[in-house]
């Protein structure tokens, strides 16, 4: 019936079937972008809060050439703590929205945050979402 779309399967229905199927009902988190322009009119993306890149993509390796450092380096394993911090560097700056959620991790981000060398306005600009996803729950010693 509900492959000859005769009948609509209710939520828990949905579920059942996605789960014989492999799969869950997912949350995606909604990401609404800005962009601004820095001085000589370059543009930079921001959000309006951070999101989480799935196992194994925030620590895969990127091809991209060092945009802000000036260096050779076009290579980035973001398994590496420096490497990781340097393409952030990188795409915070000089990426694109789709770059920036393809490859910067939430979680990740918060943890290099302070160690990030970025210009000021960009700083700015992802300075609330940055604290908003940093500011964690606080547990007692007996909380679930």
């Amino acid at each position: 019936m509900y492959e000859r779309r005769r009948k609509v399967p209710m939520l828990d229905v949905a579920e059942r079937l996605m789960q014989a199927a492999g799969a869950d009902l997912g949350m995606v988190t909604t990401v609404v972008w800005e962009v601004d322009f820095r001085p000589g009119l370059k543009t930079f993306w921001y959000p309006n809060r951070l999101w989480r890149v799935e196992v194994p993509g925030c620590f895969d390796t990127v091809r991209m050439p060092d945009l802000v450092g000036h260096s050779e380096q076009d290579e980035w394993d973001l398994r590496d703590r420096t490497d990781r911090r340097r393409l952030y560097e990188n795409l915070l700056t000089e990426g694109d929205q789709h770059m920036i959620m393809r490859w910067v991790d939430g979680a990740l981000l918060v943890d290099a945050w302070s160690e990030l060398v970025l210009p000021e306005k960009i700083r700015a600009a992802w300075e609330p979402a940055v604290a908003a996803a940093s500011t964690g729950r606080s547990h007692g010693v007996f909380d679930a």
